[in-house]
């Protein structure tokens, strides 16, 4: 490993703004989809549905990379890439339980990324 992602390991993941963790959790209070289900290979609609707000999540209120992101929840980064893409292009239709997240995490969105 190298000294850098060592330090970076080592850190507090505060520290780059809400842990994976904590979002994880605010999405599966939101969408009432497990945290189990949006870790496994079930592909029902709402299962993925959940699983990528997860990606748009963890991308948006982190400093967190792809690769980082799929470590966490046992993905590829271009599974995370390819979620998070996907939600951008229909955004609008998910962005209440965007927001409904954020106000668990305490965040504010700019209304302007919904349009």
């Amino acid at each position: 490993m190298r000294a850098t992602a060592a330090i970076l390991t080592l850190k507090d993941a505060t520290a780059f703004g809400h842990s994976m963790e904590q979002i994880l959790q605010a999405v599966t209070k939101t969408t009432r989809i497990g945290r189990l289900d949006i870790m496994s290979a079930h592909r029902a609609a709402n299962i993925m549905e959940a699983r990528h707000i997860f990606y748009w999540c963890a991308r948006y209120f982190t400093a967190r990379s792809y690769p980082e992101i799929g470590r966490f929840i046992n993905r590829d980064h271009c599974t995370i890439m390819h979620g998070v893409r996907k939600l951008d292009r229909d955004l609008s239709r998910v962005w209440p339980k965007i927001r409904a997240i954020a106000g668990e995490l305490g965040e504010t969105i700019d209304e302007r990324r919904a349009a």
